[in-house]
């Protein structure tokens, strides 16, 4: 047994001696002979390397998100200043069309990033509204 398994051995023992101890148990006689039985123990340089390769993926994957997101934010400040001027000409057709294009691309993007539950269902409500009358009357979808 190599020395880290020793002194793994030796901490459980006295953790489990001072846990019986505190609970009035009966210590079972331990020899010097008894051997422990623990699971396989890796190398530590590849095990810390498989860790390092985990937080790396978990450091892209999350890098990926905020992209996603700012890309999302973009998306949601367009529809909004488009809204705006829509609201300012509510008989302009380029800019309705615009509109409905625009809630299409922002709600699929809310979709695709699985982030609904995280805004105002009224506002979902008002892409979602706009995002069928894009796949109603065939409208290019962006």
């Amino acid at each position: 047994m190599n020395l880290f398994l020793k002194k793994i051995t030796f901490c459980l023992i006295l953790t489990f001696s001072s846990i019986l101890h505190a609970e009035n148990l009966p210590a079972p006689a331990i020899s010097a002979n008894v051997h422990v039985p623990l699971l396989p123990v890796k190398d530590p340089a590849a095990l810390i390397g498989n860790e390092l390769s985990r937080i790396d993926n978990l450091i892209e994957a999350t890098q990926q998100s905020l992209e996603d997101q700012k890309q999302l934010r973009e998306k949601i400040v367009e529809y909004q200043k488009i809204q705006e001027s829509y609201l300012l000409h509510p008989k302009d057709n380029e800019l309705l069309f615009r509109m409905i294009k625009s809630a299409y691309a922002t709600l699929k993007s809310i979709q695709d990033n699985h982030l609904e539950h995280n805004f105002d269902p009224e506002f979902i409500s008002e892409l979602k509204v706009f995002a069928q009358v894009a796949s109603k009357r065939g409208i290019p979808k962006p």
